[in-house]
């Protein structure tokens, strides 16, 4: 019997090429909403596949597209979430008459009024404890994406037994379960099987499934697998770095806004409390 047909590799699972476009298309949608928080260019980039036409005959419609087109650039590149464009230009204003990169109003994310424009009151800002959750949970995800990393350099796989659902790292030599503390030699399978049920945490049918397999069959299903496991290993690290990442500039968005408003307190900043009026409230 091939060893194939009594379990399944994780990497098999997760290598499946509908999961991997999918979940490729939606990190990447994510992405781009995430940065101007509309799927507007998306959309726009779908119409181009389907009409030859570039611009609109219609010339408030055209004009309409061309200025929302802008407005999406804006938001993409300084990564500010400026409703319209005139409120655009009103933190580009803000930013020169205050002496403030525009890069150090990004920073503070959603905890800068782009309306008004001014940080908002220090009631609005994140908590400290609130930080340190972002930060710890930062931190786990990116140990999971480490783990995966060092996970697909391993020799061994990571595989599960269909009949009963035990997980265990296999490779040419051995069995080991991932939550036990000895390995099942193949080498040893002549050996008394209730001793090595013992030792080892597999039942009695796992090991008679395992030691039935000829070593090179092990050997030949581990060599053809090893390299699925590695690319989907390396694939969910990506994910977790990404998640990672996000909560990173998240916390550091909280961090910048912070930071701003003690210098606003200092006096070295723009007044939180009386903004300088750019725009008329009708024009915003």
């Amino acid at each position: 019997m091939d060893i194939s047909q009594g379990i399944s590799s994780l990497g098999g699972i997760l290598s499946n090429g509908t999961i991997m476009a999918a979940l490729g298309a939606t990190v990447l949608a994510l992405f781009v909403w995430r940065r101007t928080r509309s799927f507007h260019p998306i959309m726009s980039r779908l119409w181009g596949l389907f009409s030859d036409r570039k611009e609109c005959d219609d010339p408030t419609i055209d004009s309409f597209l061309k200025d929302r087109s802008a407005l999406m650039q804006f938001r993409f590149t300084t990564g500010i979430r400026a409703e319209t464009s005139r409120e655009a230009h009103a933190v580009i204003d803000y930013a020169k008459t205050n002496r403030i990169d525009l890069d150090r109003i990004a920073a503070c994310g959603e905890y800068f009024d782009i309306a008004i424009p001014a940080l908002k009151n220090e009631k609005h800002l994140p908590k400290k404890w609130g930080l340190v959750l972002l930060v710890l949970s930062c931190a786990v995800c990116a140990i999971t994406a480490i783990a995966f990393f060092f996970g697909s350099l391993s020799d061994q796989m990571i595989v599960r037994m269909k009949s009963s659902g035990t997980w265990f790292a296999l490779d040419a030599t051995r069995a080991k379960p991932l939550f036990g503390s000895n390995a099942l030699i193949f080498s040893q399978c002549s050996s008394d099987h209730a001793q090595i049920a013992r030792e080892t945490r597999f039942t009695f049918s796992e090991i008679d499934i395992l030691c039935k397999e000829k070593p090179e069959s092990i050997a030949t299903y581990v060599k053809s697998g090893l390299p699925e496991q590695r690319f989907a290993f390396a694939y969910v690290m990506a994910i977790f770095m990404y998640i990672a990442i996000f909560l990173f500039f998240w916390s550091y968005r909280g961090v910048n806004a912070r930071q701003l408003h003690k210098l606003i307190e200092k006096g070295k900043g723009p007044d939180v409390t009386d903004p300088v009026p750019l725009v008329s409230a009708s024009a915003i």
